[in-house]
């Protein structure tokens, strides 16, 4: 992301016009330094990805996440990559938060699952547990 895209409120606003669905699902993340981690969606969109853990990274951190997406009766992988955009520290429990917008450099068949699984979801949020 260049310095005027950063500063640009439309491409900030066009992170969160994406619908979201909200989510408390395990996920198993890598850094890009860093070993394979641990942590817990809050919500995911076509855009990106609401992440809660105890590890700590940086803004402008490449992500890659490896999502197990209830979709059409099973479960499926979804690997999709992305930047931190977004860092929220919560001292109180130790917890970070990260707002993770995905490049566009998606697979297609990523791009699919994230679509079908936020269709579902927001039209029958108990359908995609």
């Amino acid at each position: 992301m260049t310095e005027a895209e950063k500063s640009s409120p439309e491409i900030s606003l066009a992170i969160y016009r994406a619908p979201r669905a909200s989510l408390d699902e395990k996920v198993v993340f890598k850094p890009s330094r860093g070993l394979n981690c641990d942590g817990l969606v809050r919500d995911l969109s076509e855009s990106g990805i609401y992440l809660v853990s105890r590890q700590r990274m940086s803004l402008g951190t490449e992500v890659v996440f490896y999502l197990n997406l209830p979709v059409q009766g099973a479960r499926k992988l979804c690997i999709v990559s992305g930047e931190i955009v977004r860092v929220d520290v919560h001292p109180s429990n130790g917890l970070r938060g990260y707002g993770v917008r995905f490049g566009p450099d998606l697979p297609r068949s990523s791009k699919s699952l994230l679509e079908q699984f936020v269709s579902l979801r927001l039209s029958d949020p108990s359908s995609a547990s």
